[in-house]
């Protein structure tokens, strides 16, 4: 890194020496959501439809309320205000009216004294359906029967489609559509459903309050929106619901949709008695959303010199059966479904649609993952038709400031492309270890299945981009609020989620820098005492935390000053640059930005795979990432390692099989999620140029490995095997062809 790029002090300790979290997490002290105890609480449960598809025809809960210790039983007809909720959307039922859309949605609700008492009241429950035909193919859907009412997606800004099914369509075009390359090359590309997997499953506390109001503790990643969402349908005025954030054992976009909030402040606000809910593995896997399968088909037209001319790419992504935040991840999709590439010609049609197959919304990577993977087998094909070398093709291509997006957004900011495609191309990838050697060391591991018959090398290198912080005209915005005593100690209140990223330790170090103290308490999330900071999401929230932290600090300190001393108590709301939405009809950006930042991983990866069996071992991975300002290598790395490892489990293991819209592998034992004994070493450069836009000149971290993990594991095994292998993940039938 060059010595210009440093601009910004790191403060007086490096942030993430030692977590404040970590000794509680790592000795089992911490408490998560699940862990949450009130005297006098009920248990919680929920009833959910065996069918993908089906009408409701009556529901019988007289056995269910005669049990002992069951103390309420509701169905939609008990829900008191608006009976559907949603994200973007209100679309989702907060209990099955009158059909039911997927496999789990929740049909019926109890409370009783002990967990076995609300697990026997659910039993006896009789719920007749009439079956209905599930739709399950996204291209059927597009132009089958509609899937929920007319207009539930409608008066959004979006362009009015009237294909009943289709969540929102999007068309980018830039140049001339027509326009060809001298070489091209085209591939059909799909990606399967992939689940968040935190381990800490959705779970909470509701707390009646007495005058009618309630207190929701809950696992999420956005409270002010879950409070928002909750309160219609308990017909309160959202200051009659509070929200405060309990531990959270992961996220990863599967805590942004409600899940068990509404459900527990219905039975608590019903038997006026706290309510716990807790869901088991198996009902996590229909509680939250998961990434959208895709299909997408590309072809890239270049000259013979290797400079890219032309994109012509559709995009098709599985919204399942309720929207939540599926048109922000076709607009993802569509917006980087050319990777950080400089191409004149562009032309992008994106849809999204209804099925009955499980909802689907935000996951780590939020539809670049899905373009990622396409876009460089893309440019791999490409570099083998012309015959220049994949990592040259990148370089001559590379999108870096004062570039052109397919949107027509000119690149500011940093974007430090072609020196994270160098340096991760320049890192040295390991000398193949001779045999014999362990099993373990071999593919197929423990199983000791071969003695290195059969096993081939092979490296892959994939690059990728995506935005930070919300887009499309999104009021993106956070607050804080920081109270000053006489006596030199301090508050900071935000309601950031802290899911694990280690959020709090940069709200103190920014706290204790600004103010000039250590002396200072980081106070629980919670929508009652301050301001909403939107969603830990989006790479987003480090970015916008730490700008509202710092900029309350310098209005208490000012304020102090006016005031010449005594208690001080101000809120600040922080926003970052102002971003436009697209045109309807075009896809051109319709101000200066549609996004306010990027960031861009490079990645080179090495396998081995036994083509007899079809298995594989990742060996090494050596990444490059730009990353801003780093305020601590540590959780930088930490946050490139945990990142990598979900897009290896897609390239490689993880596929929520879903059959006639039934999920059949609801279970950490038939779903595989990568393991130490699978996760390879992990070599990071940090690029450092800092965002000029951003306080202290950061970027979030987390999203930018599991874009490239994925292509380049899938990259190493093509090279490896000489297979086209379009699918992730890659299924050992993929590779021995059977």
């Amino acid at each position: 890194m060059s010595a210009p790029a440093r601009t910004l002090r790191r403060g007086r300790a490096e942030v993430g020496a030692r977590r404040h979290d970590a000794v509680p997490k790592v000795t089992g002290e911490f408490a998560y959501s699940s862990d949450l105890e009130v005297a006098g609480m009920l248990w919680g449960r929920t009833v959910r439809s065996p069918h993908a598809h089906a009408r409701v025809l009556s529901i019988d809960v007289s056995e269910a309320l005669r049990l002992p210790g069951v103390r309420a039983v509701l169905t939609h007809e008990d829900v008191p205000g608006k009976k559907t909720y949603g994200l973007e959307f209100a679309d989702q039922p907060v209990l099955a009216i009158d059909r039911v859309r997927y496999f789990g949605e929740p049909v019926v609700i109890v409370a009783a004294e002990e967990p076995e008492q609300a697990r026997r009241a659910a039993a006896a429950l009789r719920v007749e359906y009439e079956p209905l035909e599930p739709v399950v193919d996204p291209e059927r859907a597009i132009e089958g029967a509609p899937l929920h009412p007319a207009g539930v997606t409608a008066g959004h800004g979006h362009r009015e489609d009237p294909r009943p099914n289709v969540v929102r369509s999007l068309v980018v075009t830039r140049g001339d559509p027509e326009a060809r390359g001298e070489v091209t090359v085209s591939g059909v590309y799909e990606t399967r459903h992939q689940d968040q997997t935190f381990l800490g499953p959705e779970s909470g506390i509701a707390i009646p309050d007495g005058e009618g109001g309630v207190d929701i503790h809950v696992a999420t990643q956005w409270l002010h929106v879950d409070r928002d969402q909750v309160a219609p349908c308990l017909d309160l005025p959202v200051d009659m619901v509070r929200l405060h954030l309990a531990g959270v054992g992961g996220a990863f976009g599967g805590r942004e949709d409600v899940s068990m909030q509404i459900h527990a402040a219905l039975l608590a606000l019903r038997t006026a008695r706290p309510v716990k809910m807790v869901y088991n593995r198996e009902e996590s896997f229909v509680g939250h959303v998961h990434r959208h399968p895709s299909k997408i088909w590309s072809e890239y037209g270049a000259t013979r010199d290797g400079k890219l001319v032309s994109a012509r790419i559709r995009i098709l992504l599985d919204g399942g059966a309720y929207a939540s935040s599926t048109t922000a991840v076709l607009a993802n999709a569509c917006c980087f479904a050319t990777g950080p590439y400089s191409v004149d010609n562009v032309s992008i049609e994106g849809t999204a649609v209804y099925t009955n197959n499980p909802p689907c919304g935000a996951m780590r990577g939020f539809g670049a993952v899905q373009s990622t993977f396409a876009a460089e087998a893309q440019m791999d094909r490409l570099a083998a038709a012309l015959g220049i070398d994949p990592v040259e093709l990148r370089l001559l291509n590379a999108l870096e400031p004062g570039g052109v997006l397919p949107t027509g957004q000119v690149l500011t900011g940093s974007l430090p492309t072609r020196e994270v495609i160098r340096r991760a191309a320049a890192l040295p990838v390991p000398e193949p270890e001779p045999l014999p050697r362990e099993p373990i060391r071999l593919p197929g591991g423990s199983g000791n299945t071969t003695r290195g018959e059969g096993v081939r090398r092979g490296v892959g290198f994939a690059v990728g981009f995506k935005n930070i912080c919300y887009s499309e005209g999104f009021d993106d915005s956070c607050a804080a609020r920081v109270r000053l005593f006489a006596d030199g100690h301090a508050e900071v209140h935000c309601a950031a989620a802290e899911v694990g990223q280690g959020n709090t330790d940069v709200l103190l170090r920014v706290a204790r820098e600004e103010l000039g103290t250590d002396e200072i308490v980081l106070v629980g999330g919670s929508t009652v005492h301050v301001g909403s900071s939107g969603s830990t999401s989006a790479s987003r929230m480090t970015w916008m935390s730490a700008g509202a932290v710092q900029l309350a600090c310098r209005a208490a300190l000012e304020e102090r000053e006016r005031a010449g001393g005594g208690d001080v108590d101000v809120e600040r709301v922080y926003r970052h640059p102002r971003t436009f939405p697209l045109d309807p009809e075009t896809g051109q950006v319709t101000g200066e930005r549609s996004h306010v930042a990027f960031a861009v991983a490079a990645m080179r990866a090495v396998v081995e795979v036994d083509v007899e069996l079809g298995l594989t071992r990742v060996v090494w991975i050596g990444t490059a990432q730009d990353v801003g300002n780093a305020l601590s290598r540590v959780a930088v790395e930490g946050q490139i390692e945990g990142g990598t490892a979900q897009g290896l489990g897609l390239a490689l293991m993880e596929e929520i099989q879903v059959r006639d819209g039934v999920i059949e592998n609801a279970s950490f034992t038939d779903y595989l999620i990568p393991t130490f004994l699978d996760m390879p070493p992990v070599v990071s450069e940090l690029v450092e140029v800092p965002e000029p836009d951003a306080p202290l000149g950061l970027k979030g971290v987390g999203e930018p490995p599991t874009l490239v993990a994925t292509p380049a594991i899938v990259a190493a095994l093509r090279d490896a095997t000489g297979l086209e292998l379009t699918r992730a993940p890659v299924r050992p039938d993929d590779i021995v062809g059977l």
